[in-house]
């Protein structure tokens, strides 16, 4: 768009290069100016209102695309991170290591003297040190990797929902 001053009461008109050439009406005195041809056009100011853009260049040509790609990524990571979070969700873990602890002692109360000789020569002989964890501790250790799963998720999935607004609104700006 360029600006065209109005030859009869010199207010500016706004002209598209699709009317070289031809005749518009004047906004603010009715009257017909005649439109210069392209090349006369092209020399005249840009309007204020539309922005200038290199030759060949939109300018926001690809933010539908960009906007589409934060989207479905956004939509992805929530979807895995309401996956992550059923998971954890579902997991029970029977019991914890202060219930274990609870339960080895209350053996050991009731076992006799020889029992707990016994005990101590097997430790003392085989060592102590577990080859795998406890299966409750597998089980929380999986809750909780599901657990942190959902939550980073989730974090990614708002941050790629904010910056997909971000180019949405940036678009709609810029228009």
């Amino acid at each position: 768009m360029h600006c065209l001053p109005c030859p009869h009461c010199n207010a500016n008109l706004e002209v598209s290069p699709a009317k070289a050439g031809g005749q518009i009406e004047c906004s603010q005195c009715d009257r017909a100016v005649d439109v210069p041809k392209l090349g006369e056009l092209r020399q005249l100011p840009p309007s204020v209102s539309a922005p200038v853009l290199p030759k060949g260049d939109s300018g926001k040509r690809g933010m539908p695309v960009i906007f589409a790609a934060l989207a479905m990524l956004a939509a992805g990571m929530l979807l895995a991170a309401g996956y992550s979070a059923i998971r954890y969700a579902i997991i029970e873990v029977p019991i914890d290591t202060v219930g274990h602890i609870a339960q080895f002692r209350d053996a050991y109360q009731d076992a006799s003297s020889a029992q707990l000789v016994r005990e101590w020569e097997d430790i003392t002989e085989r060592d102590i040190d577990l080859p795998t964890p406890y299966r409750y501790r597998t089980i929380q250790l999986t809750k909780a990797a599901w657990g942190r799963n959902a939550l980073i998720l989730a974090l990614a999935g708002l941050a790629s929902f904010a910056a997909a607004v971000a180019v949405g609104r940036r678009g709609r700006t810029d228009a």
